[in-house]
């Protein structure tokens, strides 16, 4: 049962929900119409037949008596916000990553820790690339997308003892090579994210 379901249980006879187009407030709060004409926007948080408690954008609470509502808007529920983000483990001799054709971070700062590409991300399909460089050893790597806590990693030979042999290269190769591609389908509304590969 939906919050709004819930919430008219409540209020019973009482419950009045006008259903409005174009409000002005943002598409996830809650608006509340009073007698007088005012506005509030916020979070329904408590409706019944004497008061409504709303939680204001600045996060106070409000009680208004019941008597003075004369309708509430439901704004839409909105999802958690999905974080998406990757980490270099090990490079021989360095990783890139780049999403949707931009490099996402320093080499440095991907090896470090995790790194939050949410930012970098659309909605719908995003190409994730990344390049390793050998400069003196073999070439090798492995590193992982952690999308919504599903972590997917790539990964080819290991670094200073044997390299990756993909792509038909001696492990030995010197230069730069593909180091495992894959897109990211994010939904934010919905709160979804899924990640298909393509291993090099």
């Amino acid at each position: 049962m939906s919050r709004i379901d819930n919430l008219g249980r409540l209020a019973g006879v009482w419950f009045v929900v006008a259903l409005l187009l174009g409000v002005s407030a943002l598409a996830d709060d809650d608006r509340v119409t009073l007698r007088s004409g005012d506005e509030i926007a916020g979070k329904v948080l408590e409706l019944d037949s004497q008061r409504l408690l709303m939680e204001l954008p600045d996060g106070q609470r409000r009680h208004i008596p019941r008597a003075e509502v004369q309708s509430i808007v439901f704004g839409e529920e909105q999802a958690p916000p999905v974080v998406v983000r990757v980490k270099v483990y090990s490079a021989d001799d360095e990783v890139r990553v780049f999403v949707n054709g931009e490099e996402v971070a320093s080499s440095d700062e991907l090896r470090g820790s995790w790194v939050d590409i949410s930012e970098s991300l659309h909605d719908g399909a995003n190409e994730i690339r990344a390049e390793v460089s050998n400069r003196t050893n073999v070439w090798a790597y492995r590193w992982v997308i952690d999308a919504g806590g599903q972590r997917t990693t790539f990964a080819c030979g290991i670094p200073n003892r044997s390299g990756c042999s993909s792509q038909g290269r001696d492990p030995r190769a010197l230069g730069t090579m593909d180091a495992g591609r894959g897109w990211i389908y994010l939904h934010r509304r919905e709160g979804t994210v899924e990640v298909e590969t393509e291993q090099p």
